[in-house]
């Protein structure tokens, strides 16, 4: 199942493939497979609208999902036309109303891997494929251009992006032109492993992790200097940067969450940031205990206050009637 959140978290965007499992079994039902798309609202949870649409499964890549365009009025799904070829469709994202459908033949789209909405460009998506970017309107159904090697991850004012592929490499693209303007890595034969490979919130890092080599590695965007080399414990498999850029939140195949600091030695600032980290404090295990009993105590107090607030009373009337029974 595949969440998005949609006109800043007031509501919610649910998509699933119930029969996905049923399809991959019979590859011959592909047209008969749909995805359902189910809007909520939040905190009540009570469905706003949903909707049906066409997909189409194919092996060795994940199920495409559905997107929310940046400024919220729209839900853009990776579908199929009559041919049972690539599509996108677009719905109203206020009531789920189907407004129209943009064919992908003529754009030398061979097989799209995801959809991705364009942070600066509100009525635009791009469609990633294992080779290009390309670049669709959905205001004016139209192919705009396509960027070789882009593999969807852009900063946040759309300008450069970056080309990681499983072969080995990190070039930081142009996106207007599609040309390289900085290399991170050369290109090395080291063997097809997995990459996972982004900016930090604040775009002033790039975040690089190999599957072979079992490393995160860290560079400046600014002059591409590599500032961290990051042996991981276990294979990596999320990865999310704080807003302020200072620190990584890491996941891990083994179900441990690892927070790292950004030790940037061309940031002062970085030096008081560490100064006040748990870690660097002598007497942190004794001050984690503290607050662990405190935390117990006030725990116990409020199950306390709970028991006597709910307590039965002993009626005194029913206590007497219990005596002349005996008697």
């Amino acid at each position: 199942m595949q969440i998005n959140f949609l006109e800043n978290g007031e509501k919610f965007l649910a998509v699933s493939c119930p029969n996905a499992s049923a399809s991959m079994a019979a590859p011959g039902d592909e047209q008969k497979l749909l995805a359902h798309a189910i809007v909520r609202g939040i905190p009540d949870g009570q469905t706003v609208f949903n909707f049906d649409y066409p997909v189409r499964l194919v092996p060795g890549l994940p199920f495409r999902c559905a997107v929310v365009t940046v400024d919220g009025q729209h839900i853009v799904c990776a579908s199929i036309d009559k041919n049972n070829k690539d599509s996108i469709w677009v719905y109203n994202a206020n009531n789920g109303m189907h407004e129209h459908k943009i064919s992908l033949k003529g754009c030398n789209i061979k097989e799209m891997v995801s959809l991705l909405p364009l942070q600066n460009k509100p009525s635009q998506v791009a469609v990633i494929t294992n080779e290009k970017g390309s670049i669709m309107d959905i205001k004016i159904r139209k192919h705009v251009r396509s960027i070789p090697k882009w593999g969807g991850t852009s900063t946040k004012d759309g300008k450069f992006g970056l080309y990681a592929p499983s072969r080995g490499g990190l070039e930081l693209l142009e996106l207007k032109k599609g040309s390289t303007v900085k290399t991170f890595i050369p290109k090395v034969a080291e063997g097809v492993f997995t990459v996972i490979c982004m900016f930090t919130e604040n775009d002033e890092y790039v975040l690089y992790y190999h599957s072979g080599r079992k490393t995160l590695r860290v560079f400046r965007t600014s002059d591409t200097e590599m500032i961290a080399n990051y042996r991981m414990q276990a294979e990596l498999t999320s990865i999310k940067s704080t807003t302020d850029g200072k620190s990584l939140v890491l996941g891990t195949v083994d179900g441990c969450i690892s927070v790292l600091a950004i030790a940037d030695p061309q940031k002062s600032e970085m030096q008081e940031f560490l100064k006040q980290l748990p870690s660097r404090d002598a007497n942190w295990k004794k001050k984690l205990a503290k607050q662990k009993a405190s935390a117990r105590f006030k725990a116990a107090m409020r199950l306390a206050s709970i028991s006597t607030r709910f307590g039965t009373p002993v009626d005194e009337d029913d206590d007497d009637d219990d005596k002349d029974n005996e008697a």
